[in-house]
């Protein structure tokens, strides 16, 4: 007998979910516009209000953030299906 593959194929491989990173200021909690997130190849820039948002698969990630006139940070990520909220501060 043939045996169908297609339905074998787990389109979870290729499922994303939204990362928000919000992004503030350790002195006082304010949002870092411009801040530079990069993780696992993909790279995204904060708003006015210090979110940036980036779609990732499953998975375990550690982002690296960097800010002018900022100390660099790093987080770690975890994406398990549903969207993912990471406070950064910096």
């Amino acid at each position: 007998s043939t045996r169908d593959w297609s339905s074998d194929v787990c389109s979870s491989d290729l499922d994303v979910s939204p990362v928000t990173f919000k992004v503030t200021s350790s002195e006082g909690d304010a949002p870092i516009e411009n801040a530079q997130i990069t993780v696992a190849g993909f790279a995204a820039v904060t708003n006015s209000a210090g979110e940036a948002v980036i779609e990732l698969p499953d998975g375990e990630y550690k982002a690296q953030i960097t800010a002018a006139q900022h100390r660099s940070a790093e987080a770690d990520v975890k994406v398990e299906g549903s969207a993912a909220d990471i406070p950064v501060e910096m």
